[in-house]
């Protein structure tokens, strides 16, 4: 197995053109810009689902909270 010290790559390996270089900027430009496009919107999806399910669980607490408030818990006379 050669060692990555060992080998060597000629700098002109890594030159591309102007239009190569501009096209490649542009291209990584847009990428760029559809990732944080569809991160927001997954963003918001979610912040649209944990506010559902926020009001969901006040529908089903509120009831029982004034439930509990109408009705004080009966206690046995050893209980403490």
């Amino acid at each position: 197995m050669v060692h990555p010290s060992q080998t060597r790559v000629e700098p002109t390996a890594y030159r591309c053109s102007r239009t190569e270089g501009s096209t490649g900027a542009h291209a990584r430009q847009r990428a760029r810009a559809e990732r944080r496009a569809q991160q927001a919107r997954e963003v918001e999806a979610s912040q649209v689902s944990l506010r559902a399910s926020i009001e969901q669980t006040e529908r089903l607490v509120s009831p029982s909270n004034r439930m509990l408030a109408r009705h004080p818990p009966e206690r046995e006379d050893d209980d403490v």
